[in-house]
């Protein structure tokens, strides 16, 4: 043994598997940075370590096999001991491998340095992923229903370690920090929320108790929660103090308070004290140091921090779209290694990539609005430190890539560590619907529906996602329940009305058209409201008197006029409608049809290639149960 050890050090065996090694590990982290930066598929660094791990021992058999001479390699055997130089060869190795590890030191170094990232938030948007469900239509579905809904694989959740953040009240003496108060209740919330035992309620339901006088037991027993957090802001000049209780609703026992009297530039450690002393009072599982660096704010930068708390205080405001996007501008380039706010600020150019979202404001300029979205997108990305949320970053890009299986597949990895997030589970379920995985749509739908808080916007997810899974019967049942909680929601009645229609309840949809056609909802969605109730009663004229009025619209109404011509039966006119949709590089716009059983994808030949190279095998194309019927003839 000991005469194998001598030779394998004289032939500089050691040495050259410790420079592999090194520089091996330097070529992955490289290849991780390329795919991200690149687009590249998800694949390409699995396929770089393969490779290096194979040529390891390839690497140990040559240098056994051969030396370095001044004249070139040559076998081993040939090389006369007095003319080998494989002592000098050895130093350079030494030289490689200290250069190496003092690379590698200074990678590790730079990469522990770079911050934590903070969880996403997104205000009324926050239960449903960046742009995973574009749509403001829910797709109509085809020939399977079912209400057995099967959760005995969901782990019941544990609501004593549950907790709603309630909007902390501005007691500045100016009354000007609103902002302030509100994008700081909403970061602790999102800090807390990204602790995997917690069940955070959302940032609809806590906040509509913002200013309100009802009790906390009353509060709690609404949000369905055991614990409740409120505070206030006091902010005047520099001077900041910061006050927070969090309370035990079954009894009123403060289990934990304090007051923060500092100056503003301190707010960041304040926030993170805050939820870590909070998570650490609900006994979490996690230890304290991965907790402290789960709810990391993201930045040292404390101008960053407040731009990034004012565009989370703008995002839920429909009117502030474009104020929210600027406050996550600045904070961006105040912090180019922020990596959320890289995120929110790829949220605007991504609504604006789908003609048929409702949250999209310029849709002229698409292949602009993508170049801008990769930018952000690849530096949240490339700026995130912890694997959760880059692979939540990585499954954004891959969607709005149309790379659908590569974004489920990150959604998946997610959620191993983010069990609780409704928003992932929602869009999971979406994208499954996407690829026409019905089973594993719904089975994410349930796991969605089964955490959720009952805010307007998480019924409505919760009943699209069972629609476009095909399970009617189920989304009827959650349209119901919707119903009953919000019975003048102009939204909640839009989507209960066609999951209705879809469940076969014709009578039951159409005794929700009233308060649909006396609501808020848009005239377009009231028209085709009508249409739809029309074809199900079998009054084709009152449906092709409704239709033509959408016909008559403007552009911008392209998706709707598709579904009014599919109600009346012209499918080839309903082509016609958005066959300029039709394209070959990203992002895929026809891609939001695809959530139609009914969407004849074939008919579209650059959407055909794709779904064939994406290995996309769409269904055979469905017949909508409540269509008009045929027009009548002279001869009838």
């Amino acid at each position: 043994m000991n005469k194998l050890l001598t030779e394998l050090r004289r032939r500089n065996i050691f040495r050259v598997a410790g420079v592999y090694a090194v520089v091996g590990w330097i070529l992955a982290q490289a290849s991780g940075v390329l795919e991200n930066a690149l687009g590249l598929p998800d694949w390409f660094d699995t396929l770089v370590v393969s490779l290096l791990l194979i040529g390891f021992p390839i690497a140990l058999l040559l240098a056994w096999a051969f030396e370095m001479t001044p004249e070139g390699m040559k076998r081993t055997e040939a090389v006369a001991e007095d003319a080998s130089i494989r002592a000098k060869t050895g130093r350079k190795l030494d030289y490689v491998i200290i250069g190496g590890l003092v690379l590698v030191g200074a990678l590790v170094i730079w990469q522990g340095m770079r911050g934590s990232t903070l969880r996403q938030a997104q205000g009324e948007g926050a239960e449903i992923v960046a742009n995973t469900s574009p749509h403001p239509e829910l797709v109509e579905g085809s020939e399977r229903t079912t209400n057995d809904v099967n959760t005995d694989t969901i782990p019941t959740l544990d609501r004593s370690k549950s907790i709603a953040v309630l909007p902390f009240a501005d007691f500045s003496p100016k009354n000007d920090q609103e902002w302030f108060s509100d994008g700081l209740t909403e970061e602790i919330l999102n800090a807390l929320a990204r602790t995997p035992d917690l069940l955070v309620t959302s940032r609809t339901s806590s906040f509509k108790y913002k200013n309100s006088n009802e009790e906390i037991p009353a509060i709690a027993k609404a949000l369905g929660v055991a614990h409740v957090l409120e505070g206030s802001v006091r902010r005047g000049g520099n001077r900041l103090r910061i006050t927070a209780q969090l309370i035990r609703a079954s009894d009123g026992f403060h289990l934990w308070s304090q007051t923060y009297d500092s100056t503003s530039d301190d707010v960041i450690a304040i926030q993170e004290d805050m939820a870590v002393k909070i998570a650490t009072a609900l006994k979490t599982i996690m230890d304290p140091k991965a907790l402290a660096n789960m709810t990391g704010a993201g930045t040292r930068s404390v101008p960053a921090y407040e731009a990034y708390l004012q565009g989370l205080a703008l995002l839920g405001k429909d009117t502030a779209v474009k104020a929210s996007y600027e406050a996550f501008e600045r904070a961006r380039t105040l912090d180019p290694a922020f990596s959320d706010a890289h995120f929110k600020a790829s949220f605007y150019w991504a609504q604006n990539l789908t003609p048929s979202s409702t949250y999209a404001q310029d849709v002229d300029n698409i292949d602009h609005n993508y170049r801008e979205y990769l930018l952000r997108i690849n530096a949240a990305i490339n700026t995130s430190v912890g694997k959760p949320r880059q692979l939540l970053y990585r499954s954004d890009m891959a969607l709005n890539q149309f790379r659908l299986a590569n974004a489920a597949r990150d959604l998946e990895h997610y959620l191993k560590d983010a069990p609780l997030d409704f928003g992932a589970w929602a869009s999971l379920s979406s994208i499954y619907s996407w690829l026409a995985d019905y089973d594993a749509a719904r089975a994410a739908n349930v796991r969605a529906e089964k955490i959720t808080d009952n805010t307007i916007v998480q019924h409505i997810s919760v009943i699209i996602n069972y629609v476009w899974s095909k399970d009617f019967q189920v989304a009827a049942n959650a349209a119901r329940r919707a119903v009953a909680q919000y019975p003048n929601d102009a939204d909640i009645l839009y989507q209960a009305h066609r999951a209705l229609l879809w469940a076969g309840a014709v009578d039951e949809a159409r005794a929700l058209t009233a308060r649909l056609y006396d609501g808020e909802t848009a005239d377009v969605g009231k028209l085709i409201v009508k249409v739809r109730q029309s074809c199900a009663d079998g009054d084709r004229k009152a449906a092709q008197a409704a239709a033509d009025k959408i016909f008559a619209m403007g552009n911008d109404e392209a998706s709707t006029k598709w579904i009014a011509h599919q109600m009346l039966g012209d499918r080839q006119a309903a082509r016609e409608d958005i066959i300029r949709f039709d394209r070959t590089s990203p992002p895929i716009l026809l891609g939001a049809w695809l959530w139609y059983p009914y969407f004849d994808a074939q008919a579209y030949p650059n959407l055909r290639e794709i779904l064939r190279r994406e290995n996309i095998v769409r269904p055979p194309v469905a017949t909508i149960p409540f269509a008009c019927p045929a027009e009548e003839t002279g001869n009838e």
